[in-house]
């Protein structure tokens, strides 16, 4: 492929990318460093060969790796990216695993608990009928005491 070929390709994966981050010319000219909008439709139509230093900030705004941007290919930073995610997600699974084991052997003592809570539940509950009463007995008391 020819370097206009390269460039041209460039361009187009520049465009689409400032486009999917919904980035405007002037904005990205800006992001960049440029005087205007103009170098950023250059760069776009292949017609301008970046800069390194320019290279550099579009990997930063666009939060790619440089080889991505110019090759369109995933880098060796995207790859030791996926294998870190890859291991993280099979912890995640044996951990999930884990804990659905374990709430298994739990099960069982959600019934005991939920049977002591209730049991609690219902003791409380006849204590406070038991001092409501003796609050009415005692109050007959003085009742009777007060009468007579």
């Amino acid at each position: 492929m020819t370097a206009q070929g390269v460039l041209a390709e460039f361009g187009e994966r520049l465009r689409a990318k400032r486009r999917e981050l919904k980035i405007s010319p002037d904005e990205f000219a800006a992001q960049i460093g440029f005087n205007g909008p103009e170098a950023v439709l250059f760069l776009e139509s292949g017609a301008m060969d970046p800069t390194a230093d320019a290279l550099i900030k579009m990997a930063k705004v666009y939060r790619i790796d440089i080889h991505e941007l110019l090759t369109g290919e995933p880098g060796p930073a995207a790859a030791i990216e996926l294998e870190a995610l890859q291991e993280i997600k099979r912890g995640f699974r044996k951990t999930l695993l884990v804990a659905m084991e374990a709430a298994e052997k739990i099960k069982p003592m959600g019934k005991a608990v939920d049977r002591i809570n209730r049991l609690i539940d219902g003791a409380i509950s006849e204590h406070k009928r038991k001092v409501k009463n003796h609050g009415q007995e005692k109050g007959k008391i003085e009742e009777v005491k007060n009468s007579g």
